[in-house]
């Protein structure tokens, strides 16, 4: 028997959970009116440098986190430390609001994301370190993380390197942790693991199976059913959980330090998903 397609799951779990036509109409409304309204306030105080830029998008992911009906937990807290590299799972690109929400980190990202329409022009004025996967941008590519890391400005990434349904975690792909080995001599990484899950939805009830469809974009589907569908869902509880950071040295196996990670990240997904489980 042939698996159903990504896209096919979103349909029969939306047969299950149908969402608001007029719900998603008025939130998309007023999505496109917040971004009338920052990007001009965005644009003007952009000289003022990082920090004010980032309290700007910071505001701005909150509202869109808002307009989505998802109601962020957060366990832990963000190093202090510098420089430093999250690393996270990747479940949609509703990850981006939400850690954009709770960390003042910028997004280290796959470069075709530069392409999407609206998401790769705000990523793009947010920012965004955009990552061609060949051999022959590894080296500059990593002199650009490195960069960024020295000057204080905290990255987050995420190593499976795709989205998944939500329901666990892939391995992480190693060659980006070689950032650590374009660090210069002496200077150490802290790296801190942190998980994000889509536990409930509004009413309580556990996203599980199918209805993990809801919220996670995985496979073949398009972002724009996607997003109009999730404007009209009654909502959700997603949780962060920042893990305790790994202080790095660039001489350390990067294989097993993506593997730790993983390891952590993993953990604390299964541990999220089972405290949904209980309520």
């Amino acid at each position: 028997m042939t698996e159903p397609t990504a896209t096919a799951e979103h349909h029969q779990a939306l047969e299950v959970l149908p969402a608001s036509a007029a719900k998603s109409i008025f939130n998309l409304s007023l999505f496109g009116l917040s971004l009338l309204i920052c990007l001009p306030v965005y644009g003007l105080l952009y000289p003022l440098g990082r920090t004010v830029r980032r309290g700007i998008t910071g505001f701005w992911f909150r509202i869109a986190c808002r307009l989505c009906g998802l109601r962020l937990t957060v366990k832990g807290k963000q190093t202090n430390a510098r420089p430093t590299l999250l690393v996270s799972n990747h479940i949609s690109y509703l990850d981006i609001p939400v850690l954009g929400a709770v960390t003042n980190a910028t997004f280290v990202s796959k470069s075709d994301v530069a392409s999407w329409p609206v998401f790769g022009f705000l990523a793009r004025i947010a920012g965004t370190v955009f990552i061609e996967r060949v051999p022959a941008r590894v080296r500059s590519q990593r002199q650009e993380l490195s960069d960024r890391l020295l000057s204080g400005e905290p990255l987050i990434l995420f190593p499976e390197g795709t989205s998944t349904r939500g329901a666990h975690v892939l391995p992480f792909k190693s060659a980006l942790f070689g950032v650590a080995q374009a660090l210069p001599e002496g200077q150490d990484l802290t790296v801190q693991p942190l998980s994000i899950a889509y536990v409930r939805l509004s009413d309580g009830m556990p996203l599980r199976g199918l209805l993990q469809a809801l919220y996670g974009w995985y496979g073949d589907m398009t972002l724009g059913p996607h997003l109009k569908a999730v404007m009209g869902l009654p909502g959700a509880q997603v949780e962060v959980t920042f893990h305790k950071p790994i202080a790095v040295s660039g001489l350390q196996d990067r294989k097993a330090l993506a593997a730790q990670c993983q390891q952590q990240v993993a953990l604390g997904l299964a541990e999220s998903l089972g405290e949904s489980r209980a309520a």
